[in-house]
């Protein structure tokens, strides 16, 4: 039994691929980006397990997960981060390639950084983040803020 309202009322999902319904364009954040190229490539069973855990009374305010990559096939990024009518947000931190040394000429890698505020028991912003391997940040990027969603 995944949720027992009894036990929690909050959960903070991670996944290896984020749900199905968010999308069929291939920049969706788990949009199809490979022949055929377009439709929904999210996971049905974290789709109903998350409704499941919903119609309980669980709060999820955050989903993460990876394997749908930043950079598409077709040229472009996708979308990495998104929110839903029910207060969930969204977070795929699948940025390829994860190290990089284009950033001021200083092998940096890539983070994903997600402020979530437990008491309002919602996501405040997520960000994708380059550091050094000495914690340097050397470039960052705002991949959802609630400030911007409420506008």
């Amino acid at each position: 039994q995944i949720c027992n309202p009894h036990i929690t009322q909050m959960q903070i999902w991670v996944a290896h691929n984020g749900p199905a319904g968010l999308g069929e364009s291939p920049r969706s954040i788990v949009g199809k980006d490979f022949p055929p190229v377009g439709g929904d490539w999210g996971d049905p069973d974290l789709r109903e397990s998350l409704d499941k855990a919903r119609g309980k009374g669980v709060r999820v305010p955050l989903v993460v997960f990876g394997h749908m990559h930043s950079h598409l096939m077709i040229g472009g990024c996708r979308e990495m981060a998104v929110s839903d009518s029910e207060g969930t947000v969204y977070v795929n931190a699948a940025e390829v390639p994860r190290w990089d040394r284009s950033l001021h000429e200083k092998r940096c890698g890539h983070f994903t950084l997600v402020d979530v505020d437990i008491d309002e028991g919602k996501v405040v912003k997520a960000q994708g983040v380059w550091a050094t391997p000495s914690g340097e940040v050397v470039g960052k990027k705002v991949l959802y803020d609630c400030d911007e969603e409420s506008r």
